[in-house]
Formats: C-alpha cells, sequence, structure tokens
C-alpha cells in the first residue's frame, strides 16, 4: 500500500480548465460525494501553489462537531481510497493528516508561510500513510 502525493501545481488563473482536470483525475472512484470534493481541492491546490496559509473547518471524526483551524497545506494524498491533506496544524504545531471528505469550509488567508526547517515530507508520507482508513 503506497501514498501517493497530488501535488498539482496550476498556473494563475488562466490554467483553470487543466486543474480541474487534474482534480477530477484524483478523486477516487469509490468517493462518496465526488462533486464537492473540487469545492475542497480547487482552494487547497492553490495554497500549496502559493503557498499561502489556510483556515479550515475540519471535523475529526464523521458527524462530529467541526472544529476551526489554521494549515499551512504541503500535499494532497490518496491512499486506501481516501484523500488526504498533509498540513502542517498551527494549533498542534504539528504535521497532520486532514481527510479531505471531512474539510467542512476552507479559505485561504492573505497569509503566506515559509519551509519548516527539518521537515521530510516523504518520511511523513510513509509514517502516516497507515492513517487514513
Amino acid at each position: 500500500m503506497n501514498a501517493t502525493a497530488l501535488v498539482p501545481t496550476p498556473e494563475p488563473a488562466t490554467d483553470t480548465p487543466r486543474l480541474d482536470s487534474t482534480l477530477r483525475s484524483s478523486i477516487p472512484a469509490n468517493d462518496p460525494a465526488p462533486l464537492s470534493r473540487p469545492a475542497v481541492l480547487r482552494p487547497i491546490a492553490r495554497a500549496i501553489h502559493e503557498r499561502r496559509v489556510c483556515v479550515i473547518r475540519y471535523a475529526s471524526e464523521p458527524g462530529g462537531a467541526p472544529s476551526t483551524r489554521a494549515v499551512e497545506p504541503l500535499a494532497v494524498i490518496s491512499t486506501r481510497g481516501a484523500l488526504g491533506l498533509l498540513a502542517w496544524c498551527r494549533l498542534r504545531h504539528d504535521l497532520r493528516t486532514f481527510r479531505v471528505d471531512r474539510i467542512r469550509s476552507i479559505s485561504l488567508a492573505a497569509e503566506f508561510f515559509d519551509d519548516h526547517p527539518g521537515l521530510a515530507l516523504e518520511r511523513f508520507i510513509q509514517h502516516r500513510r497507515r492513517d487514513l482508513p
């Protein structure tokens, strides 16, 4: 079972059709709500490309009450049929995986972020790939 990183790198607004195609092709066939994913993935892809902080409302449990998190999105991964956002969580001061289907809303902040020294994204993907059911 390998996690696959899906990091769209869109050009500015003129590349919307290519970005939409990339997002559609990255949605697993068994996604229960495929039409809602581009509404979440499009701003995530833009934030990854522009290195912008996102504010998400996220339910850590299915049907649970969402919490608000400021995150620095790094990658979107697909593993075991679920999409996950790998991001630096400012609340927890740690890398976290957020299931895309549990992100209730997302907005891009005006703030940009820099790399975190010593962060090894590939090692994190290998370690955390079991976290997505």
